[in-house]
């Protein structure tokens, strides 16, 4: 008797500890179009000063490194505004966070979440709250751990294309997220009204935003609906009239389009370098990086993707089986680096390609011009199934990588995993 006592006063305990974690937690949300983060802070990175402000260096992060590229570009990774995160410790001008729509796997298995950010990327509930801002206003976060935050609702607004907003003066990424103002929306002609924050004025206010710019989740009922759409829009991102989208590393945002060549830097103190564009000035940088793209598309198109980086996609996702027929959206994966089939019939994948084979954006291109000697996916996936060797060539059409080890793997397969 004693011992279930003891076990029924022991759980009691251990819900009034979890109980209080939860109460303890710190949320907050990202107040800027665009907010970079890093692994570690770059305080320590840099070995800086107690007193020293850290802002300059996170607006100078450029769209990617190349020689010791941990250092040049440490950004792993980019938020949006109104994604909600938690606060685990703030250090002088940086914040940890964690956040919950992505993860990426480590040797140990554990889903790791958590990165560093400048503190003025950031505000929390609390503060919020003391500005009698409503947070409920706020979409909720896309979670991992419960898949349901993806289902589609009549609430949510969510970005396919940039939105610059007169009233508050910002451009807003693709992938943003507004809960809707009015579900009628008819004093304004083709438009939706939804809430945001002026954090300038701390003050909430309404926005109108172009139905043409925004997804209706709430029709894609399938996944067969959710791939097409996703698929279209990567397509739509990869084609622009007026430039390109940029690569830029651990990047998951759009806001502007380049037209300019680019450069390799160097930095000769600490023997780096890192790649620019002529006469860009955009601050922080927008783009994409191979797996963030494919990301970004399909938490939009309410898939269950959650999968930060390659390491993670390839754990996670089913390899395309001999009995299996290669479908739009299923997905390349070679060593540091993910592509997505775009369309079967003519041959052509989607990626956001570096710029060390003079590329240096998101596009839309033929397996030919990628892979020597793939002229199309059908020999693609004879290749695949016989384990023969790929071979990668640069925008010049020169050989640049071999690859032994590689996949095919299926889209549809992370529909069994949640």
């Amino acid at each position: 008797m004693k011992k279930y006592n003891a076990l029924f006063y022991f759980l009691i305990i251990s819900a009034f500890v979890f109980i209080a974690h939860l109460q303890s937690v710190e949320k907050a949300v990202i107040c800027v179009p665009i907010a970079d983060l890093i692994g570690q802070s770059l305080h320590s990175l840099h070995a800086l000063r107690d007193t020293y402000n850290s802002y300059n260096l996170y607006q100078q992060l450029p769209v990617c490194g190349e020689k010791n590229a941990h250092i040049s570009c440490p950004r792993l990774h980019q938020l949006i505004y109104n994604d909600v995160v938690e606060i685990i410790k703030r250090e002088h001008d940086e914040v940890c966070i964690q956040i919950p729509n992505l993860y990426y796997l480590t040797a140990s298995d554990k889903p790791q979440t958590t990165y560093w950010t400048h503190r003025d990327n950031i505000r929390s509930f609390d503060d919020l709250t003391s500005y009698a801002i409503n947070i409920d206003h706020i979409p909720q976060p896309i979670n991992f751990t419960q898949p349901a935050t993806l289902l589609p609702n009549n609430h949510t607004v969510t970005l396919t294309q940039p939105h610059y907003d007169a009233a508050t003066k910002q451009t807003f990424s693709i992938g943003t997220r507004f809960i809707k103002a009015s579900l009628s929306n008819r004093h304004i002609k083709n438009k939706i009204s939804v809430y945001a924050i002026d954090y300038k004025k701390n003050k909430e206010c309404i926005i109108f935003i172009p139905h043409t710019k925004c997804i209706n989740s709430a029709l894609l009922t399938t996944p067969e609906q959710q791939i097409a759409q996703f698929v279209s829009l990567l397509k739509l991102w990869a084609h622009q009239e007026n430039g390109c989208i940029p690569y830029v590393w651990g990047g998951t945002s759009f806001t502007s389009t380049m037209n300019t060549p680019f450069q390799e830097k160097t930095h000769n103190t600490n023997n780096s370098s890192w790649y620019e564009f002529d006469n860009d000035v955009t601050i922080p940088k927008n783009g994409f990086d191979c797996s963030g793209v494919i990301a970004r598309a399909a938490q939009i198109c309410g898939m269950p993707y959650f999968f930060k980086n390659t390491t993670t996609i390839s754990k996670m996702l089913t390899e395309l089986q001999t009995d299996d027929c290669l479908q739009n959206g299923d997905i390349i994966l070679i060593k540091g680096h993910v592509m997505v089939v775009s369309n079967v019939a003519q041959n052509k994948l989607i990626e956001a390609r570096s710029y060390a084979h003079g590329y240096g954006k998101l596009h839309e291109i033929k397996l030919h011009k990628v892979f020597d000697e793939m002229y199309d996916y059908q020999e693609l996936c004879n290749a695949f199934f016989n384990k023969k060797t790929l071979k990668r060539k640069d925008v010049n059409g020169k050989i640049r990588d071999t690859f032994k080890d590689w996949k095919i793997l299926t889209i549809r397969s992370i529909y069994q995993k949640y």
